[in-house]
């Protein structure tokens, strides 16, 4: 295994139950937002699907399906995620970037009032944030091209995007 490789994963962390869980045996590289797996006794990248909600020659996000038993609840201890939002919500959680990500967000909110604002609050404001493609190319995973929008920007950013494109 590449020194590189190992020294770029980080845990892989996701929303369920409205609480927010590191997943284990699951790891996400921070720049390209591949998902690695240690299950099996060694690390291996998993293959993402993009099938779901095909239509039209349209494909989905890329997503990938993690098994552990937190999600007991669920069919067979699975729960689908995609992996832009596993990304950026696992780099955030890793390193603890909250304020840094509302800062770029809610530009009119002084940071000391950010800084005052309790981690479970903090935790309910990134699960109602949207995470978009800055290049609009739903297959590039590096962190730097993924950044936290409200809907409402999200969308006004892809029909600008579609509006110039065609």
């Amino acid at each position: 295994m590449n020194e590189a490789i190992l020294r770029k994963l980080i845990p892989v962390w996701v929303d369920h139950n409205n609480k927010f869980h590191v997943i284990k045996d699951y790891f996400v590289h921070e720049d390209t937002g591949t998902i690695w797996s240690s299950k099996k006794g060694q690390l291996r990248q998993l293959k993402p699907c993009t099938n779901r909600g095909k239509q039209k020659g349209k494909h989905s996000y890329p997503f990938i399906t993690l098994i552990d038993p937190i999600f007991e609840d669920l069919y067979e201890m699975q729960k689908t995620v995609m992996l832009h939002r596993v990304l950026k919500i696992s780099y955030v959680l890793h390193y603890n970037l909250f304020i840094e990500e509302f800062a770029k967000i809610f530009t009119n909110v002084a940071k000391e009032d950010l800084l005052a604002i309790p981690r479970s609050i903090q935790e309910q404001i990134l699960r109602g944030l949207e995470v978009n493609h800055i290049d609009h190319n739903k297959l590039n995973h590096n962190y730097n091209n993924l950044e936290f929008t409200t809907a409402q920007e999200n969308s006004k950013s892809y029909k600008n995007y579609k509006k110039n494109t065609l």
